[in-house]
């Protein structure tokens, strides 16, 4: 019941929090569990909070949920490293302290425009003072498989199917007539060997599939491999207190072959220094690289997408044709001879902190971070053969080998200034704080792409003989917001919250962008009255809590309020007086000017029983 919680821009002893506010173990939830990033971290370990992967592809993003339910425009939890947005999975899971899981308005509402569902907090490791030097070595190694897949129907199973839909006496599927199929599955299940290739022609050249074959197994590994490490030293003087940290990450999926794999490097250095005793200045940079190698190419359907959509008597196997042997249309080749996705990601974060204290119970404190992140994006579709389904024919994956390549950065600046007052008068603790927080974003980024690669080993756009497309991105936002609360608590029983914040947002036209979001909570500690007295040896803390609250969202596009205009190609379809024509500009729909706020209404109930 004493510990301390971290909250929006404070922290607080967990006994007299108002509003629903998990925190998380990091020493139980981390512990010894192989895991590569932070999201797997925190899955399954909050009450409330989902996280799921929607591909498992290494290095993939994960979504996040709390509570379940959002707009209409979206909207998902707000994730905060030291109270700026990070992504999360760019940070060594051994360098995190704490994490809070804010869930409703009343928590929430400090953070303003982006924390309608929630808030994720994150706060790093940080070195103590008066310690001697201490170094930390951690590692941990691990495998992994796919613990559900699809089952699939049988190849008898299937012409079973067919003929219960009427299709027995016709040539509905690939030709064939599904009597004659079922009689040539039911003699290859009773003499396997008669038919060693699993298929068969007829007279007339009809191919009847009767082998079963397990797509998903062929386009498997064994296992998937999984490795982190990460060092670090921490100590301090009397007046000084240091961090340094390396971490490594890298993943080979569970795909046949090392394509599909993902590595990672974490460089951090933290350093505090009381200047005396009112004035404390503290310096956090973090660094992160990470590589990732995407399978994503697959004939018609993609890799999954054929491995989920083939029927079980497709062929596997390799099968020669004019003394040249093609293998066959399946996931495994997909991932066999398709180059995968490179996808390289740099974070360099900066955090400066100012923090002052002139009186008692007074903390001042500033900060400014900049963050840079670019991301590198290579995509090269190469050309190879393979039999065709059904035997169909030697194809080629693709007409024309073509080279993508996407280059982008974002600059992120954001500056918190806020202030923290604790005091008491007997009975009466009493806790303010405000702020004033402002954040802006530019990005930019840049496409390219030609078709008819040169030298596969080697592909490029200069290397390319065939059509070139360019496009760029440039992509600009900003958030101001004023915020307090506001703690009131009389004699450890009765609790008092209130919380608000004035935003103001890019995303909306002037005169609409600027929205006011207050929320209150109180709590009720029935164990400190007298007559729980008796119940105290077993009921250590009772409390009854409400909250109320309203947020703002604001996720809608970056310029949904401007009618935009767009350069396109040449229209050779059409002419005007015999004039095809040619480069031209289309103005956008039109657009309404009074996009505003959506207003999210959190209300809460909750009891705590320890």
């Amino acid at each position: 019941m004493d510990e301390v919680v971290v909250i929006g821009f404070g922290t607080q002893k967990k006994v007299n929090m108002t509003g629903a506010v998990a925190a998380v173990n990091v020493k139980e939830s981390l512990g010894d569990r192989p895991i590569t990033n932070v999201s797997a971290a925190l899955q399954g370990v909050v009450p409330g909070l989902k996280i799921e992967s929607a591909t498992g592809t290494p290095g993939d993003d994960m979504t996040y949920n709390i509570r379940g339910t959002t707009s209409i425009n979206g909207g998902e939890p707000l994730v905060l490293v030291n109270n700026v947005p990070m992504d999360i999975n760019m940070i060594d899971p051994q360098d995190i302290e704490s994490v809070s899981i804010l869930k409703d308005a009343a928590s929430a509402a400090i953070y303003g425009a982006r924390a309608a569902f929630g808030v994720i907090l994150i706060t790093t490791k940080q070195g103590k003072k008066d310690m001697a030097p201490r170094f930390n070595y951690n590692n941990n190694f691990s495998f992994s498989k796919a613990s559900e897949l699809p089952q699939k129907a049988s190849p008898l199973e299937s012409v079973l199917a067919y003929k219960e839909m009427g299709w027995a006496n016709d040539t509905y599927v690939d030709g064939k007539n599904i009597t004659q199929w079922e009689g040539y599955i039911r003699d290859y299940q009773s003499n396997p060997s008669k038919y060693p290739n699993g298929y068969i022609f007829d007279e007339q050249g009809n191919l009847f599939l009767m082998r079963e074959n397990d797509m998903f197994a062929d386009m498997m590994d064994n296992f998937g491999f999984m490795q982190n490490h990460s060092f670090s030293v921490s100590g301090g003087s009397e007046r000084t207190s240091y961090r340094l940290s390396l971490g490594y990450t890298g993943e080979d999926g569970i795909l046949v072959t090392d394509r599909d794999k993902f590595d990672r490097i974490n460089m951090s250095s933290f350093i505090s220094v009381d200047v005396n005793k009112w004035l404390t200045t503290q310096l956090d940079i973090r660094y992160a690289n990470s590589t990732q190698n995407k399978v994503e190419q697959g004939g018609r359907n993609g890799v999954w997408g054929s491995a989920m959509t083939l029927p079980s008597y497709h062929n596997i196997l390799p099968y020669e044709e004019d003394g040249v042997v093609y293998p066959a249309e399946t996931s495994a080749t997909y991932v066999r001879y398709g180059e995968p996705r490179i996808i390289k990601k740099t974070n360099l974060r900066t955090l400066g902190r100012v923090i002052i204290s002139p009186l008692k119970g007074l903390k001042i404190t500033g900060e400014y971070t900049y963050n840079r992140t670019t991301e590198y994006n290579r995509m090269y579709v190469n050309k190879y053969k393979y039999m065709g389904f059904n035997f169909t024919g030697v194809m080629n994956n693709v007409e024309n080998s073509r080279y993508a390549l996407t280059q982008g950065f974002t600059n992120y600046n954001a500056v918190n200034v806020f202030a923290n007052y604790d005091f008491s008068i007997g009975k009466h603790d009493i806790a303010v704080m405000g702020g004033y927080n402002q954040e802006e974003s530019h990005k930019e980024s840049q496409w390219s792409q030609r078709t008819d690669v040169l030298l596969e080993n080697l592909p490029s756009l200069s290397g390319s003989t065939g059509t070139t497309s360019v496009t760029d991105s440039f992509d600009e936002y900003a958030i101001r917001g004023l915020f307090y609360r506001v703690n009131y608590t009389y004699d450890g029983k009765y609790m008092f919250e209130a919380n608000g914040r004035y935003d103001g947002t890019s995303r909306f036209p002037r005169g609409k962008r600027y929205g006011f979001f207050p929320s209150f909570s109180a709590a009720y500690r029935i164990s400190e009255e007298a007559f729980f007295e008796p119940l105290r040896k077993t009921v250590d803390n009772l409390k009854i809590r409400l909250s109320y609250g309203s947020l703002g969202n604001q996720q809608i596009g970056y310029y949904d309020f401007i009618q935009t205009i767009t350069t396109k190609g040449s229209m050779g379809d059409y002419s005007f007086d015999g004039t095809i024509l040619g480069q031209h500009a289309t103005v956008s729909d039109p657009v309404s000017g009074n996009q505003t706020w959506e207003k999210v209404i959190s209300k809460n109930l909750g009891a705590d029983l320890n």
